[in-house]
């Protein structure tokens, strides 16, 4: 199979669900494999058993917790084991984007306040024919990988508005 790099990000929408994508770029394509759904749930069910039930509470939601990472790490892993462009073609969710696709987009910080579970940074994708998409990284790796691959993939349609910050260990905004 050809050379591929992978990373995930959440579509993020304030009407519809979230989805999770594993995003494979694959020469000049993006291929958007759906992994998962409304983030943050398994983390809310934890916080309301923990303050309804206390340590009981924490117990049982630490374990739906883990369960749901478990399941998402499994679905990123199928994907990775089968060819990203026929998976991108399969299902309603998943999608196939070419570099020619992409009329702009942009590597943002993670917001000061943020809606939608933990963020790293946010990746604002439009694409030709008015689909514009939220996208936010929910870990400092998959922030990398993006930040290290993307602008290799769709310069000059990206512009990148993040720098790395070594003191606080994650990204910030540009400065200058």
């Amino acid at each position: 199979m050809t050379d591929r790099i992978a990373f995930n990000a959440r579509a993020i929408s304030t009407f519809t669900t979230d989805k999770l994508y594993r995003i494979f770029i694959v020469g000049s394509e993006l291929c958007f494999v759906k992994i998962g759904g409304q983030g943050g749930l398994a983390e809310g069910v934890t916080a309301g058993l923990t303050s309804q039930l206390g340590l009981v509470g924490a117990a049982i939601g630490s374990a739906i917790t883990k369960a749901a990472k478990k399941r998402q790490n499994a679905s990123a892993a199928q994907a990775d084991r089968l060819d990203p462009r026929t998976l991108a073609t399969t299902g309603k969710d998943n999608f196939l984007a070419t570099v020619g696709d992409v009329v702009k987009s942009s590597l943002d910080p993670a917001p000061m306040f943020g809606g939608h579970g933990r963020c790293f940074g946010r990746w604002q994708l439009h694409l030709r024919g008015d689909r514009k998409f939220t996208l936010q990284f929910e870990n400092i790796g998959d922030m990398k990988c993006a930040v290290e691959n993307l602008p290799k993939v769709l310069a000059p349609r990206l512009q990148v508005n993040v720098q790395w910050n070594e003191k606080r260990r994650g990204y910030i905004g540009k400065t200058g």
